[in-house]
């Protein structure tokens, strides 16, 4: 099966085809904002690099989140609207499972960085079982990441170094575990953002005078 995989939820844009185990094409680009843009331009010039026709792709692995508010909403817009145009199914993928290790046995938590300033730590954490999802993806504060991590056999994630004495390996979303994972997707009813909170920020109000000037 080809699959196109994408990824806009943290500070890259990129995209890639995986037929099986064998990467066709992985494009990366580091950056903080302007996803959008770049998105379209980097999946077709992934697609090319494979030697393949966008009709040729079977099926779409989109990185869901959690992550950036916006890189999220990018990310699976953009998946679901090419997703119509090929009629092909979307998979979400969600980060936790696209920085799940091949091959782990046991209880295995996977954390990422949520908040990164102090004292508001907080991470993006999801348990798995012999490989296969054990619950959905929670924002877990510092206490409650030492609760999580008692609970595992072995974690993987990043910065977690703060966690004093935790025993932990570097892992992150790869598009490879992402086209994996949308194998066994056979549906669009995961092709949803995962936001597990709201967006930090905060509507400006606007105050209205009835003054007349």
């Amino acid at each position: 099966m080809r699959i196109l995989a994408i990824n806009t939820v943290g500070q890259a844009c990129e995209a890639g085809i995986w037929e099986g185990d064998r990467c066709l094409s992985h494009i990366r680009e580091p950056m903080r904002n302007g996803h959008d843009t770049r998105l379209p331009l980097i999946t077709k010039q992934a697609v090319l690099e494979a030697g393949l026709n966008f009709d040729q792709i079977q099926r779409i692995a989109a990185v869901a989140g959690p992550g950036s508010f916006t890189g999220v909403r990018v990310g699976v817009a953009f998946a679901r609207g090419l997703g119509v145009a090929l009629n092909v199914t979307v998979a979400g993928i969600s980060s936790l499972e696209a920085s799940l290790p091949d091959e782990t046995q046991g209880r295995v938590l996977v954390a990422l960085p949520a908040r990164r300033r102090e004292p508001d730590l907080s991470w993006w954490a999801q348990m798995f079982v012999d490989g296969e999802r054990a619950g959905e993806p929670v924002e877990a504060d510092i206490t409650q990441m030492r609760g999580l991590v008692g609970e595992a056999d072995h974690v993987f994630g990043d910065g977690l170094a703060v966690l004093k004495d935790v025993v932990y390996e570097e892992a992150f979303p790869k598009l490879s575990r992402a086209a994996k994972w949308a194998v066994s997707i056979s549906n669009n009813e995961r092709a949803n953002p995962q936001y597990v909170r709201e967006p930090d920020a905060v509507p400006m109000k606007l105050s209205v005078s009835n003054e007349n000037t």
